[in-house]
């Protein structure tokens, strides 16, 4: 993948400085390019840490919930030896 692109760059230039044709981009569509590939990282990376944190809480609660459940059972069965 990563030669196919250089491939593809290789020949934009080649095409670019050797022959009539104006391969330009224009400053406004590569700053509204930009600008909308940083808004959809930025969501991205929004996205997954709520996940992670929804995560956290719901492993938090888990943990909680075990304890008290292991507290109940200590406190409600009895010894085998009573002495």
């Amino acid at each position: 993948m990563i030669f196919f692109i250089g491939v593809i760059a290789t020949v934009v230039v080649i095409v670019d400085r050797y022959t009539s044709v104006n391969i330009a981009i224009s400053p406004t569509l590569t700053s509204v390019t930009g600008f909308i590939v940083a808004l959809s990282i930025t969501f991205r990376n929004q996205t997954a840490y709520e996940r992670w944190s929804e995560g956290r809480k719901m492993w938090n609660q888990l943990q909680l919930v075990v304890r008290n459940m292991g507290r109940i059972i200590w406190l409600q069965v009895l010894p085998l030896f009573s002495s």
